[in-house]
């Protein structure tokens, strides 16, 4: 089931089809989901904190939820290390966790076609994948880039960090995904 499937069918259950701006009186249907919409929506979903936390800030764009969403996915983190008998300075795994949380949940949108995934030519105005980002729409980020970040050397950040690091990157960016699977299940 599509993103935007799922989107109209929380809009559906949660009463939000038709409404009226409070200063025109007009119509603006076809609106975006509000924090609000995605929070009665969920709520049937049988979410835990952390997921609806990341529902809420990922699909409804609620800042309000961020300090505890970031409290809450450090503990995740150091769970992650601690299972995983990582051994690494509390700094490192600060910044590790900001860095994953940041590309997990702030996806950066290529500059070459602004994040739509395929750039049109000037030949019939046909549309290609965008070959800057791969047809993701993100700008890619290299280990090369993490490791700066990091403070780390590039090998060291290969050879010892770089797969934990995508396995805290990937638990994080299931998140929001596990609680959008719950709410369409729900549905």
């Amino acid at each position: 089931m599509s993103h935007d499937s799922i989107a109209a069918q929380v809009m559906k259950l949660s009463g939000v089809g038709k409404s009226f701006s409070s200063d025109e009186g007009r119509d603006t249907s076809g609106r975006s989901l509000s924090a609000q919409d995605i929070a009665a929506s969920i709520s049937y979903a049988n979410l835990d904190r952390l997921q609806y936390l990341s529902a809420l800030y990922v699909f409804a764009n609620d800042k309000a939820v961020q300090n505890e969403l970031y409290y809450r996915l450090e503990v995740e983190a150091i769970q992650i290390a601690v299972d995983g008998k990582w051994k690494l300075e509390m700094g490192l795994f600060r910044r590790m966790t900001r860095l994953a949380i940041s590309e997990a949940l702030h996806p950066h949108k290529c500059p070459t076609c602004h994040g739509t995934k395929q750039l049109q030519t000037t030949v019939a105005g046909a549309l290609l994948p965008c070959e800057a980002c791969g047809a993701s729409g993100n700008l890619a980020i290299t280990n090369a880039d993490r490791a700066k970040i990091l403070e780390l050397g590039v090998e060291t950040f290969n050879h010892r960090w770089s797969k934990n690091y995508y396995k805290l990157r990937e638990r994080i960016e299931a998140m929001p995904k596990s609680a959008l699977d719950k709410v369409a299940r729900v549905l």
